[in-house]
């Protein structure tokens, strides 16, 4: 069963699929910055510079760090990893 809470803001602040639960955590602006587990351990971490995301840091695959490609709305085009 998929689960979703939603914040005033239309923010998804928690998901859950059966027993495991993902944690969404935004900064002042409403921008997410975090996504992390039911023990607070980060599964990914995004960085920005000014509104536009540039690098997700994942904990899925030995703290790779992937670059984040965006058109001039912030929308999401590719990612890519970095070496």
């Amino acid at each position: 069963m998929l689960n979703h809470n939603n914040k005033t803001l239309r923010q998804r602040v928690i998901k859950t699929i059966g027993s495991k639960k993902t944690y969404f955590s935004y900064d002042e602006s409403g921008k997410l910055i975090g996504e992390y587990d039911g023990n607070n351990n980060p599964i990914r971490e995004y960085i920005y510079l000014g509104n536009m995301p540039i690098a997700m840091l994942s904990n899925e695959r030995d703290d790779e760090v992937l670059q984040i490609h965006t058109d001039h709305l912030g929308t999401l085009l590719s990612l890519n990893f970095r070496q």
